[in-house]
């Protein structure tokens, strides 16, 4: 990793940065609908459950948003006398699933996909970083074979946000801020007794053989995890990272609460949490609240969530106040 840092330090050199977004309102959906008999969540993957007439009379709708924004930071060489050339690189952030493969294999999905695109359209020098919004309740609605229909759609809207993005305005202040902040695990008995058994996992009950022991693994964890928060900003475009998955309402809200212009949240940063429900999320249960797919109570959410709201308004007084 350090001869890493100490060849990308050598490599530096003058860039121009601009900044482009699309909303992509095709190929994703909240993956969590609202069960009429008992009023709770049951997940889109899930279809012996959803289909069994006795369980689910009626499904309600999604019970949450998503988030349709696309942002990209393209970033320009330039020469000695300040003339734009070629693309030197490319960041972009969405908030959904990189699961619509589908496969046992391993696959870079789309993004790999948005990376090659981009490379045949502005140049083989072009490298190509993505982030994770909060996505942790929003998966594709395309997979196997129709798997590369998203990623061609996702392409192509990448490549159009690229080839409008503007300039930032100068001069382009950059800063960047960390928190370790320690907080409280879930408590796994505050799971309700029929949480895992009511989910009908494969029409097989809830799976209580994969996530009854998970319990017990928990259990055995600290009961302060200690996890890391960052925020940073280019200009106007600040970017706020989360350690698990998070909610898209989670991330939503971040943004809405940002002083800043554009902002963009990035999950599965520097840490492993897993999911990160909401208040709502948790009464309306679901595979994500399970204990085991959920290692961090509440309040422990809203703290790191907190987190990177203040340091964002933190970055935002230090630059611009």
């Amino acid at each position: 990793m350090i001869a890493s840092v100490l060849d990308a330090n050598a490599a530096l050199q003058p860039a121009r940065v601009s900044v482009g977004r699309s909303l992509v309102h095709h190929g994703q959906h909240h993956r969590r609908v609202l069960n009429k008999k008992d009023g709770k969540a049951f997940n889109t993957w899930m279809p012996s459950a959803l289909n069994d007439l006795d369980l689910c009379p009626q499904i309600l709708g999604s019970v949450g948003p998503i988030d349709p924004e696309l942002w990209v930071l393209r970033f320009d060489a330039l020469d000695s006398h300040g003339e734009v050339g070629k693309p030197l690189g490319l960041f972009f952030n969405f908030s959904l699933h990189t699961n619509a493969r589908g496969t046992l294999l391993w696959s870079a999905d789309y993004p790999g996909v948005v990376a090659a695109r981009v490379r045949a359209a502005l140049g083989d020098q072009v490298v190509t970083v993505f982030t994770p919004g909060a996505c942790a309740d929003i998966n594709p609605t395309l997979y196997g074979d129709a798997w590369q229909s998203l990623a061609d759609n996702i392409s192509e809207q990448t490549l159009d946000a690229a080839k409008r993005a503007r300039p930032l305005p100068e001069p382009v202040v950059i800063n960047a801020r960390r928190r370790q902040i320690s907080v409280p695990r879930r408590d796994p008995d505050s799971q309700p007794t029929e949480a895992i058994g009511r989910l009908n996992w494969g029409g097989e009950g809830g799976r209580s053989d994969v996530f009854t022991p998970q319990l017990d693994q928990v259990r055995a964890m600290p009961k302060l995890l200690s996890v890391p928060v960052n925020a940073l900003h280019i200009g106007p475009f600040a970017l706020a990272t989360n350690p698990g998955e998070l909610f898209v309402e989670h991330g939503l809200q971040i943004k809405a609460d940002s002083p800043f212009p554009h902002t963009v949240v990035a999950e599965l940063t520097n840490d492993l949490i897993m999911y990160q429900p909401t208040r709502r999320g948790f009464a309306l249960q679901g595979y994500e609240t399970l204990v085991g797919p959920n290692r961090v109570s509440i309040e422990g959410i809203e703290m790191i969530v907190h987190t990177a709201r203040e340091l964002l308004n933190e970055l935002w007084q230090d630059t611009y106040s």
